[in-house]
């Protein structure tokens, strides 16, 4: 046993003299030591999920007409604003030119109306005048009459058939008043119900020209200038590709664990060697009955890199324990082959875990107090 151990030894010590000897690095580097310590280390979660968009519109008519055109295809940008779809609205300013007109005329009545109105009220005037004289006069004579007899039943009968004369006269300069403020009033309904209607017709001709209240990316159209627009149907999807989120599933023991504004570390693996330090956004309330998981929104900073779609995985702290971690830079790596320098011509190899910045974990190989050196 001692002699196999001495072979491998040797043979590992041959092995990294070939590996350092032609860079010169045995002697001629300063070494600095380290002392390897046991540090507090967060166990993570791995949630596995995808990248998706903050913010996805897909834009749909909400009228029927014909395409007029479509601005925008697939992968172009949108500034927030911008029109991308425009219906037709010849009919609509048809609809809007008569009613347009049959405001005029009804404006035209109406004035018609104010000067009846101003007539009658001046022959009302006249005949409330005549009305309070023929009833003074009235009053007067049958006082006369019924005291004194100074009058005769003669000049008593006409000065009564006058007060009903003016008081028919007045009777009829109300109800022309009557009948032409009624006239008035439904000029008045029709202009309100011309004026909703025209109202109407502007707010669908707004709905003829489709713009995105996002800056994004046109990510599908399914619309093409010719084709009809019916209410519902999607014609053009927008998303706002610089505000990303990771979209991850987090199972219920430790969804109590995260918090809104906790730094989550997101590892796209198509994009190596990069961890991406992302902050809880949202956290959906309500779990799945089925799997026990609940969804989580991780937002990102904008990365060009980063696409809808893309998988990704999130590592969420579950626990902490103790662990030791070495600085990344004392670490030499072979290939496969991780090793350390526990003295200036001595190795031992290690086995590493997560990476931690500028610092790595250490599964095996050393242990709390071993002093390792950089070569």
């Amino acid at each position: 046993m001692y002699k196999r151990n001495y072979l491998v030894n040797l043979f590992l010590l041959i092995f990294s003299f070939g590996m350092f000897i032609s860079a010169g690095q045995l002697n001629a580097a300063e070494e600095t030591k380290f002392e390897v310590k046991a540090v507090e280390k967060p166990i993570y979660f791995e949630s596995v999920g995808v990248l998706v968009p903050e913010t996805v519109i897909t834009f749909s008519s909400k009228l029927m007409g014909t395409i007029t055109s479509v601005t925008k295809r697939e992968g172009v940008e949108v500034k927030t604003d911008e029109v991308l779809v425009t219906i037709d609205d010849t009919e609509l300013n048809a609809d809007l030119t008569g009613l347009d007109a049959a405001l005029a005329e009804l404006e035209s009545n109406k004035i018609e109306v104010e000067k009846n109105l101003n007539l009658f009220n001046a022959s009302k005037a006249t005949a409330q005048a005549q009305y309070n004289l023929s009833a003074t006069t009235y009053e007067r004579f049958k006082n006369l009459y019924e005291n004194n007899k100074s009058i005769s039943r003669q000049e008593l009968d006409k000065a009564e058939a006058d007060f009903k004369a003016a008081t028919s006269k007045l009777n009829e300069a109300s109800a022309q008043i009557e009948v032409v403020n009624s006239k008035k009033a439904q000029i008045e309904a029709k202009r309100k119900q011309i004026n909703a209607n025209i109202e109407k017709i502007k707010t669908m001709k707004n709905y003829t020209k489709i713009t995105s209240p996002i800056s994004g990316r046109v990510t599908a159209r399914q619309a093409e200038t010719g084709m009809l627009a019916t209410p519902g149907t999607p014609l053009i999807t927008v998303e706002d590709y610089k505000n990303m989120q990771f979209k991850a599933i987090i199972p219920e023991n430790i969804i109590n664990n995260i918090k809104i504004g906790d730094s989550i570390k997101v590892i796209v693996d198509v994009i190596n060697d990069q961890v991406f330090l992302g902050e809880v956004a949202e956290i959906i309330p309500t779990g799945d009955i089925m799997t026990h998981t609940f969804t989580v929104k991780i937002s990102l900073a904008y990365d060009p890199r980063l696409k809808s779609g893309m998988y990704a995985r999130g590592l969420f702290v579950k626990a902490r324990s103790k662990a030791l971690m070495i600085p990344t830079d004392f670490i030499i790596n072979r290939g496969q082959l991780y090793m350390v320098y526990t003295s200036e011509n001595e190795f031992r190899f290690i086995r590493p875990g997560i990476n931690e910045g500028y610092l790595t974990e250490i599964l095996s190989g050393l242990n709390e107090g071993d002093i390792i050196y950089k070569k």
